[in-house]
């Protein structure tokens, strides 16, 4: 299962296409801050747009995976599903309100 791994280009690829949006991102906020003259209207929503790609894309793909899981879980298995008891388990309680170990012991 490593040796599937090593080859993979998938990790490096999107590794270098959100540094490229965060950086291009970032020059034009450096250009639209600093340089007002070389600034078009288009800079400030491109580059917040740009730099937030990483997050949109991770949220995404968080929602994806908790729906994956969700969903998609109880259709595979509809039987799994059905026995899983969504209830919290409680302990017995005493109806003398005393417990049956001391707290301390005597000394």
């Amino acid at each position: 299962m490593e040796n599937d791994k090593e080859g993979d280009v998938r990790v490096p690829l999107v590794f270098a296409v959100f540094f490229l949006c965060v950086t291009t991102g970032g020059v034009f906020l450096v250009i639209y801050v600093f340089v007002p003259s070389l600034s078009k209207p288009w800079h400030p929503s491109a580059a917040l747009f740009l730099i937030g790609a990483p997050w949109i894309f991770w949220l995404l793909t968080f929602l994806y995976t908790l729906m994956k899981n969700c969903c998609c879980a109880a259709a595979r298995h509809p039987a799994a599903a059905a026995a899983v008891d969504h209830q919290i388990s409680r302990r017995p309680s005493t109806t003398s309100g005393s417990s049956e170990i001391p707290l301390t012991n005597s000394v």
